[in-house]
């Protein structure tokens, strides 16, 4: 095998294998095992809902337990705030668009284009405005 291509495979199974690292497999184990034991044991039991089948069972269950789940995590945002660039630009996306509509829906777009060649001018037209 060449050189290069051993290197290119070997980072991409390292790249896998590191994200792979960090995934919580145990979590959707743990949910289903536990609702496994709930079902086995409210089957048992006799205290199933007639007709409830073990789908319908997981499914509430996993719900259950996937917001038990959700509340055991930190609740702070990773995101980063968004720069005053591109707060600008989603505001010409937003403005642009409201244009692109009502000037689709008056037949004033020009014949053939599209919605990147009339962002493309729209925004350096905005740009220009200030």
């Amino acid at each position: 095998m060449p050189r290069f291509l051993y290197q290119v495979t070997m980072g991409a199974a390292a790249v896998m294998a590191l994200s792979l690292a960090g995934f919580p497999a145990h979590a959707a184990t743990s949910v289903k095992k536990e609702c496994s034991a709930q079902y086995k044991a409210e089957k048992a039991a006799g205290k199933l809902k007639p007709g409830e089948t073990w789908t319908k069972f997981y499914a509430a269950c996993a719900k259950a337990n996937g917001a038990k789940e959700a509340g055991k995590k930190p609740a702070t945002d990773s995101h980063k705030p968004l720069t005053t660039a591109q707060k600008a630009a989603r505001k010409r996306i937003k403005e642009c668009g409201a244009m692109w509509r009502k000037d689709k829906a008056a037949g004033k777009i020009h014949k053939g284009e599209t919605w990147p060649q009339y962002w493309h001018r729209c925004n350096i037209a905005l740009k220009k405005k200030g």
